[in-house]
């Protein structure tokens, strides 16, 4: 029989010779009879090699842990580091000017009057600075223009007397409440002042009467 030119034949696996695959099943009987051989003459192999497997890991565990601890030291330093340092700075650096918050009758008005004495600065209340401009007292601001319009006069008032150096502002008790306005207090020395409920009860009422 002729065979056609260009396409390429292949031998039927029955006209193989048969020692090929003798050989391959003897190669392979021939390898799992080695492997257990050696384990049954050492049988501490298998427990070497999970042994060993228990020590890696341990190992790598060790390894990530001291790795975590590190990385959390690195970061704790660093941060007390620049915290201190930019809190040293702020302290090295003579503010220009003070502010003082703190709830209605804190006596803001009182103890910034007495502390621009003291520093030789001018003292602005900024809610007496806002009747002044207005003519009116905060009382009907609030009447006739709600708490909006108010705030957005006390807001105008802050940007003002914050941009001003060597003064002491007393604040109104709600302007600390407002993103805008702290950011404006920003610039210079915030302090707070703090009263407990029966001061600030006595002092409204007196100023009331």
């Amino acid at each position: 029989m002729r065979m056609k030119k260009g396409k390429e034949t292949r031998a039927p696996l029955e006209s193989l010779p048969s020692t090929v695959f003798v050989r391959q099943r003897k190669i392979g009987a021939c390898a799992r009879a080695w492997t257990q051989t050696v384990k049954r003459a050492d049988p501490r192999l298998q427990r070497s090699s999970s042994k060993a497997r228990r020590i890696i890991k341990a190992l790598i565990f060790s390894w990530l842990t001291i790795l975590v601890v590190v990385s959390s030291l690195g970061r704790s330093l660093a941060l007390c580091f620049f915290g201190c340092s930019s809190r040293q700075h702020m302290m090295d650096k003579k503010p220009t000017s003070i502010f003082l918050i703190g709830m209605m009758a804190s006596g803001k008005s009182t103890v910034g009057r007495r502390l621009a004495e003291r520093l030789g600065w001018a003292f602005y209340d900024a809610d007496r600075e806002i009747e002044a401009r207005c003519g009116v007292p905060i009382s009907y601001i609030f009447e006739k223009e709600g708490e909006a319009g108010f705030r957005a006069r006390e807001t105008q008032m802050l940007a003002e007397l914050t941009a001003k150096h060597h003064v002491v502002v007393a604040t109104g008790g709600g302007a600390p409440m407002f993103e805008i306005n702290r950011k404006l207090l920003a610039r210079g020395l915030v302090i707070q002042l703090a009263s407990s409920v029966s001061d600030i009860i006595e002092r409204d009422r007196k100023s009331v009467v």
